[in-house]
């Protein structure tokens, strides 16, 4: 909005009568005594309450205005831009095989990582981490104390952080 206090928003917001935009969108008002005497029936509170909705209709107006305006950008200068810019096919499939190559590594690391520990941990860290066992379930199904089932949980983790450092 370029100059507020002349913006339709601002001759609604300080004016005692009610404001409206006509379909050729030319402001028109509405005094007390004009709403009064084409509503018979109706009382000030009325009017007050149609003009409540009039302002918030400008105020949402306003806000959205705002809110496309400040999304607008100038084209000149997008193509330099990678962050508006849409990637080439070629950008694309290449991108795709990056990705499908980290996830073939990180596959080969967890592979390599499961592999370095002794067949227990093994056991135990697939029942805690795949599973969802807690180390008293994991326990109690092994027949043995919870202690060791917690200290062979945190070296199986202890190899593969190990592993996985080198992703």
């Amino acid at each position: 909005m370029k100059n507020y206090r002349n913006s339709d928003y601002a001759v609604n917001k300080f004016s005692k009568s009610i404001v409206y935009q006509s379909v050729e969108d030319a402001a028109s008002t509405i005094t007390l005594e004009d709403f009064l005497t084409e509503n018979l029936g109706m009382t000030e509170d009325d009017f007050n309450y149609w003009k409540a909705i009039s302002d918030g209709d400008y105020l949402e107006r306003v806000t959205d205005e705002c809110r496309i305006t400040r999304r607008d950008v100038s084209i000149h200068g997008l193509e330099e831009t990678m962050l508006c810019a849409a990637l080439s096919p070629e950008e694309l499939i290449f991108d795709q095989h990056k990705q499908v190559e980290r996830k073939n590594r990180r596959r080969e690391l967890a592979a390599q990582a499961l592999d370095n520990l002794t067949e227990i941990q093994r056991r135990r860290y697939i029942q805690h981490h795949v599973r969802r066992l807690s180390t008293w379930q994991i326990s109690h199904d092994e027949g043995t104390n919870q202690k060791s089932v917690y200290e062979s949980l945190v070296s199986a983790e202890k190899k593969i952080q190990k592993i996985l450092a080198k992703l």
